[in-house]
C-alpha cells in the first residue's frame, strides 16, 4: 500500500497486450518510461557503470561481425571511438554485417570482468535508427595500440608480422620481433 493506504500493484505489460484474467474498476495507473542514459558513442558507453540503461547515438557505427551460433548470435558494432558486441536473444531489424547504423539504439552496458557488451532487452524495442550498406575495413593499428583495451572487439589490421598456431592451445597468435598477440578471428579473414 502506499502512504494514503491504496493498494499499488505494478505491471509491465507491452502495449497492446490483452490481460483478461484481473477485473478493475474506477483504477488509474502511471505508464513507467523507462530512463536511460544518453552516450554519444561507444568510448563514452563504456564509461557508464555497468548494469546502466542507455541510448546510444549511432553515428555512422558499422557491424563488423554478424555470426551465428547454437547459443545466438555475436554481433560487433564499431564507430570512430571503439567496438563492442551485442548480445541477447532478439533479433533486431536493421542490425546485419556491413551496415552503418545512424540514430538510437536503447541497450544496456554491461562490464563483467572486463568483458563490455551492450544487452538487448524488452527497452530495445523503443530503438530507432537507420540502416544502410557500407563498407567495412579493419582500422591499421600498431601491436601497442591493439593491446590498449580501448580498442578490444575492434577490427584491426597489424603491420607486418607471422601468423603461428600453437597446437597445445589450438590458437593462432600474431608475432612480430618480441611482440605476441593472441588472434581472435571473427571476422574469418585470417
Amino acid at each position: 500500500a502506499d502512504a494514503e493506504g491504496n493498494l499499488v500493484i505494478k505491471f509491465n505489460v507491452a502495449e497492446g497486450s490483452n490481460v483478461s484474467w484481473f477485473a478493475f474498476k474506477n483504477v488509474k495507473y502511471t505508464e513507467v518510461v523507462p530512463s536511460y542514459t544518453e552516450v554519444a558513442n561507444i568510448a563514452d558507453v563504456k564509461k557508464v557503470k555497468s548494469g546502466t540503461p542507455v541510448n546510444l547515438k549511432l553515428n555512422n557505427a558499422k557491424v563488423t561481425v554478424q555470426a551465428y551460433a547454437m547459443m545466438g548470435s555475436f554481433t560487433v558494432i564499431e564507430d570512430a571511438t571503439g567496438a563492442i558486441p551485442l548480445s541477447g536473444n532478439m533479433a533486431l531489424e536493421g542490425i546485419y554485417e556491413k551496415q552503418a547504423l545512424n540514430g538510437n539504439l536503447y541497450v544496456t552496458y554491461v562490464n563483467e570482468w572486463g568483458s563490455e557488451q551492450l544487452d538487448l532487452a524488452d527497452s530495445t524495442m523503443y530503438s530507432n535508427f537507420t540502416s544502410e550498406a557500407a563498407e567495412v575495413a579493419p582500422v591499421e593499428m600498431t601491436y601497442a595500440a591493439v593491446k590498449d583495451s580501448a580498442n578490444m572487439y575492434r577490427f584491426v589490421k597489424l603491420g607486418a608480422c607471422k601468423t603461428v598456431f600453437d597446437e597445445e592451445m589450438w590458437m593462432y597468435y600474431a608475432v612480430s620481433g618480441t611482440d605476441t598477440l593472441a588472434i581472435v578471428d571473427r571476422f574469418n579473414k585470417c
